[in-house]
Parts: C-alpha cells; sequence; structure tokens
C-alpha cells in the first residue's frame, strides 16, 4: 500500500505533464508493468485520463500521452500543494487543467465524436489542447501574451487547417492577430465555446 500511496503522490506531481512510466518506476521502486497498470485504473475508475498526442504530417511529434486527474484540488492535495500564487507555475497548473476539463466536458456534452488530444513536437512547441482539425487551444495563465506564446499554434497552422485557432488567458480584451490566432479572456472563451 506504501508504493501506491507514492505512485498516488507522484501522478499527482505529474498533472498535466507528460507521463514517462520508467520515471515513475524508479521513483516509486515499483516496476513499470505496474506503473502503468495504476495508470489505467485512475483511468477505469474515473479519477483520472489520459491525454494522448495528435501527429500531424510534418514534424515528428511526441508520443507520450499527459495525465490530468479529474480534479484540480485533489491532484493539489496528493501533491501537497495548499495555496495558489497568481504568479507561481502551480497556477498555471491549475489554470491548464480547469480549461482541459471544460473542454473535456463540452466535447462530452455536445457529442463530439473527434477525441480531446494535444500536440508536441521533439523540438518543444506544443499546443495544449486539440479538437479534431475543428480547434486549437493554447492556454496560459497570463495577463499579457506576447509573439513567443504563439510559436505552437503557428507552427501547428503548418501541419493542418485549423479552423480556430485560440489562446485563453488572463488579458481582460479579446484580440485577433493578423495571422488569424484569437487571443480570449477565460470567461469570453467559455461562454462563446458553451454557446456554439
Amino acid at each position: 500500500m506504501a508504493h501506491f500511496s507514492s505512485f498516488l503522490r507522484i501522478a499527482a506531481l505529474s498533472n498535466t505533464q507528460q507521463i514517462n512510466f520508467a520515471n515513475i518506476s524508479r521513483d516509486t521502486g515499483v516496476p513499470v508493468t505496474s506503473v502503468r497498470a495504476w495508470f489505467e485504473i485512475l483511468q477505469d475508475s474515473f479519477l483520472g485520463f489520459l491525454l494522448e498526442p495528435w501527429h500531424g504530417p510534418k514534424r515528428k511529434a511526441v508520443g507520450t500521452a499527459k495525465m490530468y486527474f479529474f480534479d484540480i484540488g485533489v491532484a493539489n492535495f496528493l501533491s501537497g500543494v495548499h495555496s495558489l500564487r497568481r504568479d507561481s507555475s502551480e497556477y498555471g497548473i491549475a489554470f491548464e487543467h480547469f480549461i482541459a476539463m471544460e473542454l473535456r466536458a463540452w466535447c462530452s456534452y455536445r457529442r463530439i465524436k473527434e477525441h480531446l488530444r494535444y500536440w508536441r513536437t521533439r523540438e518543444g512547441l506544443e499546443v495544449d489542447f486539440l479538437v479534431g482539425t475543428d480547434l486549437a487551444v493554447e492556454v496560459k495563465a497570463s495577463s499579457r501574451i506576447h509573439s513567443a506564446d504563439l510559436r505552437g499554434l503557428r507552427a501547428l497552422k503548418d501541419e493542418a487547417l485549423f479552423k480556430k485557432r485560440i489562446v485563453v488567458c488572463m488579458e481582460e480584451q479579446s484580440r485577433c492577430t493578423d495571422d488569424g490566432i484569437f487571443i480570449l479572456p477565460w470567461q469570453q472563451f467559455l461562454t462563446e465555446l458553451w454557446q456554439e
């Protein structure tokens, strides 16, 4: 049981991150096969889900899934996070997790057949969430989005034609870049998402 408790803590620390079964095995002292089985248990019991990567036709993408717990409060408790400072990495993780759960619920309620996925290249370009080839969403817990924050969405445009490319953030006003990326305050994003 101590091994499973250790696994839960490390799994919670891996929330929103790519899962490396070998590293978790090494950190917990549990065989890789057991670690994989325990992640399957988390999924089967609806305590978490794996977000699989999307593979475009041009750039070589990573093949490792990301893990999301069903609730950020549970993940924070298991990982020992007791408060979230606005400028902390934990806050950014919580914000991404919040948007992940909203997108997952939206896909389910709207009966959208495409799977929710993410995209990351071997060079480190990343887009947090993709729904089919309709919607690409990057999440930034920032009150000001800069050009560097758009690198993943711009690179993704070379891979496939996504109907909408959006950055969900803490900016107060929505805007659109010259190349068609919408930068939306999170409240506006959720309102427009659920109105579709």
